[in-house]
Order: C-alpha cells, then structure tokens, then sequence
C-alpha cells in the first residue's frame, strides 16, 4: 500500500510466481529467478485416488507443527 508503513518480525510473502506482496515489499517490480524447481498441481476426488494409504491421508488431513 502507497504511503502506508508495516513493521514485523516476519514476512512472508507466498503469493505465487507474479507475487505483488514481493514487489511491494522491496518497492519495485521483482522478476522471479529461475531456480529449475517446479511443483505440479493436479485436482482429483478421493474416488479417483487407488492407493488406500494415499486416500485415507487426503479423506483425514491432519497438520503437525
């Protein structure tokens, strides 16, 4: 935000490839860097998961910090 201060321990800004809390945080447009990484995404419903070890982990989610 133009004109507005934040202070904080932490920032984390995950908003993705076209990141705008990146380039509002060092207060310009910030190309991202290749670094050869890529992560895939896919959609399924829990019927089209075959593996019952697999579908118990996405039908029970749990976190763990």
């Amino acid at each position: 935000m133009k004109g507005h201060s934040f202070s904080g321990d932490l920032i984390i800004a995950a908003d993705g490839l076209w990141s705008k809390c990146r380039d509002a945080f060092v207060g310009r447009k910030d190309e991202p860097v290749p670094t050869g990484d890529l992560a895939y995404r896919i959609v399924l419903t829990a019927d089209q998961i075959t593996d019952p070890k697999l579908r118990s982990l996405v039908q029970n989610p749990e976190v763990h910090f």
